[in-house]
C-alpha cells in the first residue's frame, strides 16, 4: 500500500524535473535571444567600428562556423565529465561573453568575444537536450521533448 508521503515525494520529484526543464528551455531561449541581438545591431556595430563587408559578416557568421566544428567534440567532453556542471559553466561563459561583446572596442576584441559566446552557446543547445533526456526517462520524456 502506498502511503500519503509517498506519493508527495513523488509528486515533488515529478515538480521538480518540470521546473528543470522550464529552466532548460528559459537558458535556450537566452542563447538564441543572444545570438540574434547581434544580427539586429550590425549596422551600428559596422559603422561605429569602421568595418568592411567581410569583417561585418564574420561576425555574423562566427557562431555557426564554431557549431559546425566543436558540436561534436563539446558532446562528447560533456558525456566524458559532468554534463551538468559544464551546462553552468557555460551559462556564466554567455553572460561574460555578453558583457565583453557590450563593451568590445576594436574588432579583434568583438571576435574574441563571440567566440567565447559561440562555445556558450554551443554548450547550452548541445547539453540542453541530452540534460532533457536525463531528467526525464519515463513515459514523460516524450511529453518534455515535445514542449
Amino acid at each position: 500500500m502506498v502511503s500519503r508521503n509517498d506519493v508527495m515525494i513523488l509528486n515533488n520529484s515529478n515538480t521538480r524535473r518540470w521546473t528543470a526543464l522550464c529552466g532548460l528551455y528559459l537558458c535556450s531561449i537566452g542563447a538564441c535571444i543572444d545570438f540574434s541581438a547581434i544580427r539586429i545591431t550590425i549596422p551600428y556595430i559596422q559603422e561605429s567600428l569602421r568595418l568592411n563587408v567581410f569583417h561585418t559578416q564574420l561576425i555574423t557568421s562566427i557562431e555557426p562556423i564554431l557549431y559546425c566544428f566543436l558540436a561534436i567534440f563539446i558532446g562528447k567532453v560533456g558525456d566524458t565529465w559532468n554534463r551538468k556542471l559544464l551546462y553552468y559553466l557555460s551559462l556564466f561563459l554567455l553572460l561574460f561573453a555578453t558583457i565583453l561583446i557590450f563593451l568590445a572596442s576594436t574588432y579583434t576584441e568583438l571576435i574574441i568575444a563571440r567566440i567565447l559566446s559561440g562555445i556558450a552557446i554551443i554548450i547550452i543547445s548541445i547539453h540542453g537536450i541530452a540534460l532533457c533526456n536525463e531528467i526525464f526517462k519515463n513515459h514523460n520524456q516524450l511529453r518534455a521533448m515535445s514542449y
